[in-house]
């Protein structure tokens, strides 16, 4: 791991609260279509491509996250 990586990283974070509860009934409907995960996919990775960039995710997982806010099921 890069140290440097982390601490550069960790001053340009910030909170992103989601509603969601982490286990949702199974007849809870999305609420981002499944179409838009591949557009979320590749602006991530053009995002990633970029000097200062920072997509970061602490006190949890990004993955956690995503499945959380129903991008991923």
């Amino acid at each position: 791991a890069r140290i440097d990586y982390f601490l550069q990283d960790w001053t340009y974070s910030r909170m992103l609260k989601c509603a969601n509860v982490l286990k949702r009934p199974e007849n809870t409907t999305r609420k981002i279509p499944l179409s838009f995960v591949k557009h979320f996919a590749d602006l991530r990775d053009f995002i990633k491509t970029k000097d200062n960039a920072h997509l970061v995710t602490h006190c949890g997982s990004l993955l956690g996250w995503y499945r959380e806010c129903s991008i991923i099921s």
